[in-house]
């Protein structure tokens, strides 16, 4: 039987599957063909890693065709050649891949992305197992200026098998007064980023120095220190502590005040920053954020140096002095003082709910948590 003729028979439904056939004679085709699956129920006996021979079906049985697209790609459990009574499960698996290719899924009879699938054997079937040869790229991360900051790629590696998700982090250094600014070499803001680019890529982390300064509110003649990092915004580099309806000192004890600043609620936040200023919306917060080493260990960056429990302190390295002022509670009990910082954001969530940023004494990061506007919180003002 000539190959073109077999390759002819398997042109069904735009699938073409080659395959390498021996100790096939021309008495193979003999008679009238009732179609394709006439043909398939014929053939398929496993002859080793990527050859099959022709095998007689008993009629009302079927057979299972297995193939691969890329030969070297990897290996299987089994390539056809078995005949299956109707109703009967035929299962067959990747058993290994050959490095620098992926197994990407099957086609034909499953299209399963898992390296094992089971088909019910209810008509003849064509699996093809799918590979794809890994292209390699590399990541280069340089600091600007040197010193200022380290830049992390997690996982770390040589080089990146496209496909790969790879996390790509800047921190500014403990004690080196810098923050993060900005990328060069991709238009992305975030920190982290999220790697999804195919292609090598060289990228610089920037850092500069915050400007430190201070303000005076006229309305009580408390002064602030202010931080302003990079382009961005000015933030006290404070507590505020301006006493308005609906805001308190931790315990109702005035010392507090002048340790933590006073607790808000949102509504009474919402208004109480000097003329000028107002209180960080959940962009300003991201920029924040991101400009700390990303949210994972922003919360090391902005903590003060002293003042947390349970070694909890932070580097305090962009000079935004955070501090664990507590919360008050709605019934008007006030707890945390020491261990937790919550500060409000001027973003709503839903009917009576608003955002904040947590900080914790035994924790690196910064979250963005709800609440409901009745709770007692922080305020940092920004402009």
């Amino acid at each position: 039987m000539k190959l073109k003729s077999i390759l002819r028979a398997l042109c069904v439904g735009a699938v073409v599957a080659v395959v390498m056939f021996s100790g096939c004679g021309d008495d193979g085709m003999s008679g009238e063909s009732s179609g394709v699956n006439d043909f398939l129920s014929r053939f398929s006996e496993s002859a080793g890693d990527g050859g099959t021979v022709i095998v007689e079906c008993p009629a009302g049985n079927f057979s299972l065709t297995v193939s691969r697209n890329i030969d070297a790609g990897g290996t299987l459990s089994n390539y056809g050649g078995d005949c299956y009574a109707p109703g009967t499960p035929a299962t067959v698996s990747v058993t290994s891949v050959t490095p620098d290719y992926w197994f990407t899924g099957w086609s034909g009879a499953d299209t399963s992305p898992n390296t094992t699938v089971t088909i019910t054997m209810n008509s003849n079937q064509l699996l093809i197992a799918n590979f794809k040869a890994i292209t390699y790229y590399t990541i280069t991360a340089n600091v600007a200026p040197a010193g200022a900051g380290t830049v992390s790629i997690s996982p770390e590696l040589p080089r990146y098998p496209d496909t790969m998700t790879v996390s790509i982090n800047a921190v500014p250094n403990a004690g080196s007064g810098y923050a993060f600014t900005g990328w060069s070499g991709t238009s992305t803001s975030a920190n982290p980023i999220i790697w999804t680019k195919n292609g090598n890529w060289a990228l610089t982390a920037n850092f500069q120095r915050p400007i430190m300064g201070t303000f005076t509110d006229s309305r009580n003649s408390q002064t602030y220190r202010t931080v302003k990092i990079g382009n961005g915004k000015t933030w006290m580099a404070e507590n505020l502590n301006y006493e308005t309806a609906n805001s308190w000192c931790y315990n109702n004890i005035n010392s507090n005040c002048a340790t933590y600043g006073r607790l808000y609620t949102w509504d009474a936040a919402m208004s109480a920053c000097p003329s000028g200023w107002s209180l960080p919306d959940t962009a300003d917060w991201n920029a924040l954020v991101r400009a700390a080493g990303g949210w994972e260990m922003a919360g090391t960056t902005l903590k003060s140096a002293t003042g947390w429990n349970n070694n909890g302190n932070g580097t305090d390295a962009i000079g935004f002095s955070a501090l664990p002022a507590g919360y008050r509670n709605t019934d008007g009990t006030f707890y945390h003082a020491g261990t937790l910082g919550y500060w409000w954001s001027a973003t709503e969530s839903g009917s009576g709910y608003a955002y904040f940023r947590d900080m914790s004494s035994d924790l690196a990061n910064v979250y963005e948590i709800n609440y409901g506007k009745g709770g007692g919180f922080s305020a940092r003002c920004v402009r």
